[in-house]
């Protein structure tokens, strides 16, 4: 069990987001109904739960996870669950994960399509005033919208703190390979002041040892 749950990279902080959202999502179907909407019953709140199944893969599958996500909430909307419940309870973590994993424009899209769909569907199906359209769709793109930010934020974050450590591990290459230069021209010139030294001291010694062969016996 441990091997398969490491080979589909879940983690235990990915269990608790999962029930964290299936939490929310369900209390988002139980207060949530819609013009057309079935009743509430156990297969909604069923079908709520499996929505944020996906959410388990994330760390291996970010943008996988995510366009899961949005199929299933798009058949539960088709069938008639629970029609206004918000997408933000579902896609926010997914939407984080995408854009943390570097899918920007996708993590942006699927979101203002979701809601550009729900506006005009609200808008036509129960005919709100502006005003109230505003303060119901604004909570949920608000939040949306924090999670895309986070997401791309922590993202570059991580990305400038990756090519200062390069700046600073090539820096200290840099330093250790000016230091062994350093060391090598000083042994170097420590060995030709030893080599000049001793080929001075046997010139030396050769010189006398000739003209020691050149006196007198006497001398």
């Amino acid at each position: 069990m441990g091997r398969l749950r490491n080979a589909l990279g879940i983690r235990l902080i990915d269990v608790g987001a999962t029930l964290a959202v299936v939490t929310v999502v369900e209390l988002n179907v139980a207060t949530a109904g819609g013009p057309g909407a079935t009743p509430l019953n156990p297969l909604a709140y069923v079908l709520g739960g499996i929505l944020a199944l996906p959410v388990l893969f994330r760390r291996k599958w970010p943008l996988q996870v995510l366009l899961a996500c949005t199929v299933l909430l798009f058949v539960y909307y088709s069938a008639g669950y629970r029609r206004n419940i918000s997408p933000a309870p579902l896609l926010s973590l997914p939407l984080y994960d995408a854009a943390l994993a570097g899918y920007l424009a996708v993590a942006i899209v699927i979101p203002a399509v979701y809601m550009t769909i729900g506006l005009f569907v609200v808008g036509a199906t129960t005919h709100p005033k502006p005003i109230d359209l505003v303060n119901d769709f604004l909570p949920s793109v608000v939040v949306l919208a924090l999670a895309i930010m986070l997401g791309d934020t922590v993202r570059s974050r991580r990305a400038l703190a990756a090519e200062t450590a390069d700046r600073l591990r090539l820096a200290e290459e840099e330093r250790e390979a000016e230091t062994a230069r350093r060391l090598a021209e000083e042994r170097l010139r420590i060995a030709r002041e030893l080599h000049d030294t001793v080929a001075h001291s046997m010139a030396t010694i050769t010189v006398q040892a000739g003209s020691a062969l050149h006196l007198p016996a006497g001398d």
